[in-house]
């Protein structure tokens, strides 16, 4: 039994969360150095006490309508890692202690926890053995193509377990978290592809009113493609009929909006009929490679006569 707890270091990872999770308590023990020196009587109670607390979590939402969801925090970010650096290459107990880290760190970036926590923290992970950094070979492109896979991206977003206030306080991100967080994405970008839905004139407005104004001041100058998506949902007339709400927008509004907004580029496709799909990773590409020249504007003094 001491042998099997001593090897599996996913214990000591839970023990750590937990201690993050529900307060000082676990935290003060792990401090202690008893849990950490692998004692196993100590890092049974500690363990003991880490599936309480999570059973107590579970009784209270037993449908993960919220509040259970804070019991992945770090988990997120470490199964980017697990994905990304190969499943077998690291322990689910390592990812998790990493990915702690990087929620830990994103907190404090966004001004919701105080630096003493990202210290107790930082120090705490070494003492137990577990790592606070993701393998150098994960990139920022790697995090974010796996991590849109995950099982909290609902409705498109993906969902967060951050740490705000004080220790034991940790939050599930909606909207308006999401809001602040995703342009943290933005920057490096070479070109944004902006779609709007062809049956919805809400998600069409969006692109004026929220989207181009928030691209143009976090990535200023990066270049947009627009794409109008569900284009065969716009010809099926039945749709309509069952969904008397949708309305459907032209071509020509879309390429009113496309000038609006200055974008090089245009496209309708649908995911489902797979029609135009191809174009629109066509013309990002091109975009990129050959971007397209700035209008020079011509200053009052080119304009104005001259009388010498």
């Amino acid at each position: 039994m001491e042998k099997l707890i001593a090897s599996n270091i996913s214990y000591t990872s839970t023990v750590v969360l937990s201690s993050l999770l529900q307060g000082i308590f676990l935290q003060a023990y792990m401090q202690s150095g008893v849990v950490n020196c692998r004692n196993p009587n100590a890092l049974a109670y500690a363990i003991k006490r880490s599936c309480e607390n999570k059973a107590e979590v579970v009784s209270l939402d037993e449908k993960e309508s919220g509040l259970r969801a804070t019991l992945n925090l770090g988990h997120t970010f470490g199964h980017a890692i697990e994905t990304g650096f190969g499943y077998g290459q690291c322990l689910h107990g390592e990812a998790v202690a990493a990915g702690t880290v990087m929620a830990v760190d994103m907190s404090y970036r966004l001004g919701w926890i105080d630096s003493s926590i990202v210290k107790r923290v930082d120090d705490i992970l070494p003492r137990a053995k577990l790592p606070t950094a993701s393998p150098e070979t994960m990139t920022v492109e790697m995090f974010k193509s796996v991590m849109a896979l995950d099982k909290k991206v609902a409705d498109g977003l993906l969902r967060l377990i951050l740490l705000k206030g004080p220790l034991g306080n940790c939050v599930f991100t909606g909207q308006e978290d999401y809001n602040r967080l995703r342009p943290l994405s933005y920057c490096g970008a070479d070109v944004f592809i902006l779609a709007f839905s062809l049956i919805s004139k809400a998600s069409y407005e969006n692109v004026s009113k929220k989207w181009i104004p928030e691209l143009k001041h976090y990535a200023p100058g990066v270049p947009i493609i627009l794409v109008g998506t569900k284009h065969d949902l716009r010809e099926d007339k039945q749709f309509f009929i069952d969904h008397p709400g949708a309305v459907p927008i032209s071509t020509a509004q879309g390429e009113e909006l496309q000038k609006l907004i200055g974008s090089p580029a245009y496209i309708e496709c649908s995911a489902k009929t797979q029609e135009n799909v191809k174009a629109v990773f066509d013309a990002a590409i091109k975009v990129v490679l050959q971007p397209p020249k700035q209008k020079k504007k011509k200053s009052k003094a080119q304009n104005a006569c001259t009388i010498l």
